[in-house]
């Protein structure tokens, strides 16, 4: 596997016998499958991927070893023929710490120590998840040697242990409540991007700012790492509406309003600073001339953008907080049947709107009092068919100002 050989074979399977050399797969003389079939048929079952490099402190430990995207394979072998041994394995490069008389690293990129036991004359096989997490272990022994046994497996899983949090997301300047499940005999370790974090063992942690969390759970030599908890920085940001094309909603007919989209947030529209009820999505489709805003709430907080103006007929879209009301007359020029619309914040209910169209010599040729609600009118008008054609002026007034435009009558 080192040299990227993908497949090997032994000169004979039946090479030796029990007087002198015996390196075969099967015994002459007993017809039984000697240790080596059986340490290479672990091999043969377990080792994936590609060669990993490893390291032991001990010459008569040996220890080789396979890794892919799924999974870290070791073979360890404790040739010692009298010494039962504790270990330390580390699936990286890293000093392996601790007194255990066999240290060994293998070259995983894994930021896992693992600490077990092996007897004399024995070969452990460790196979680890892709996390690190021990998942089957298999052991052969003098006593499996000398019974004609296969090795003695079991398959391992991580404890049943997950962290969990209200929401993956972090306000700055918050604080984000961990926690896991309680497992009982384990000792637990918080971690942050692969580093241990100081005097963290409890089943919650507080965290304050972003990162991979993850937790190691510890019982005896045996040693577990949860999946990742991701937590993203969360920021209410600025609550802002894009439109789409033209905003004189009489040539769209309708205007698409788009607030800045985060699956996090709640919405919240509005037409003349009151609630368009039901309207709960980024997205909001304005179909009357007015003044729009929308209001966005998350986990850090609530901010309303500023209110964007759609137009009527004969006018030009603008966003501005502080513009003057302007008066939207349609179809323009007109054949006398036309309809005025209007939004005059500065009135209150039961104030009186005068609206009046008025000829080129000033005369008032129409006049309404159209009802408003909270200073939104919208009238429409039939002008006594006599009039000649020329241009009118549309006025309205309220008890404090006055304000007009012009239309065109155009009668063929």
């Amino acid at each position: 596997m080192m040299q990227g050989v993908e497949f090997f074979n032994f000169w004979s399977v039946l090479e030796g016998n029990n007087q002198m050399m015996n390196i075969g797969y099967i015994d002459l003389t007993t017809n039984k499958r000697q240790p080596s079939w059986h340490h290479f048929k672990m091999m043969a079952d377990n080792f994936k991927g590609f060669y990993a490099p490893v390291k032991s402190n001990m010459a008569n430990a040996k220890a080789i070893a396979s890794k892919n995207d799924n999974k870290v394979v070791v073979l360890l072998m404790n040739q010692s023929a009298t010494e039962n041994r504790d270990f330390t394995i580390k699936l990286n490069n890293s000093e392996v710490p601790g007194d255990d008389p066999i240290k060994i690293n293998v070259d995983a990129g894994l930021d896992i120590e693992y600490m077990d036991h092996i007897s004399n004359q024995s070969t452990l096989l460790l196979v680890f998840d892709a996390q690190g997490n021990l998942a089957r272990k298999c052991e052969y022994t003098y006593l499996h040697a000398k019974k004609d046994e296969a090795p003695s497996c079991i398959e391992l899983g991580p404890p049943s242990v997950q962290i969990t949090a209200p929401t993956k997301l972090i306000c700055t300047g918050d604080e984000l409540i961990m926690a896991i499940n309680k497992i009982d005999g384990f000792k637990n370790q918080w971690n942050m991007d692969g580093k241990k974090i100081e005097g963290a063992t409890g089943l919650t942690y507080i965290a304050k700012t972003d990162g991979t969390y993850t937790v190691t759970l510890t019982k005896d030599r045996t040693v577990f790492v949860t999946e990742a908890f991701e937590v993203e920085e969360a920021s209410l940001g600025n609550a802002q509406i894009q439109t789409e094309g033209n905003l004189n909603i009489c040539s769209t007919k309708t205007v698409t309003l788009k607030a800045n989209n985060n699956p996090d947030n709640n919405y919240r529209w509005t037409f003349n600073n009151q609630e368009i009820r039901g309207e709960i999505t980024s997205v909001y489709e304005a179909k009357m001339p007015g003044k729009y805003a929308v209001e966005i709430t998350n986990n850090c907080g609530i901010q309303a953008s500023k209110p964007i103006e759609v137009m009527g007929c004969n006018s030009i879209a603008h966003e501005t907080e502080e513009a003057e009301p302007v008066i939207h007359s349609y179809p323009n020029p007109s054949n006398g049947i036309f309809t005025v619309e209007m939004n005059i914040e500065e009135t209150n209910p039961g104030d009186i709107i005068v609206l009046e169209v008025l000829n080129m010599a000033g005369q008032v040729v129409y006049q309404s009092q159209p009802n408003h609600i909270k200073g939104y009118v919208r009238q429409s008008i039939e002008l006594n068919p006599d009039l000649p054609p020329g241009v009118y002026t549309v006025r309205v007034k309220t008890d404090e100002n006055s304000y007009s435009n012009r239309i065109i009558l155009n009668k063929i």
